[in-house]
């Protein structure tokens, strides 16, 4: 299987999610700018699916 590049989109969702990961407080809220880029990540990832399934 082929490895795919890493891109800085991936950098940055790794660099996040390792943030979240260390979070301590269970209470703690993300900052918006947090909540804006999962929330694009994840309906991106959703629309590619979607894509990929109609092909």
């Amino acid at each position: 299987m082929r490895r795919l590049r890493t891109t800085a989109l991936d950098r940055e969702l790794a660099r996040r999610l390792a943030i979240l990961a260390r979070g301590e407080e269970v209470d703690r809220d993300l900052p918006k700018a947090d909540t804006i880029a999962l929330a694009a990540i994840t309906i991106g990832s959703f629309a590619i699916v979607l894509i990929a399934q109609a092909l």
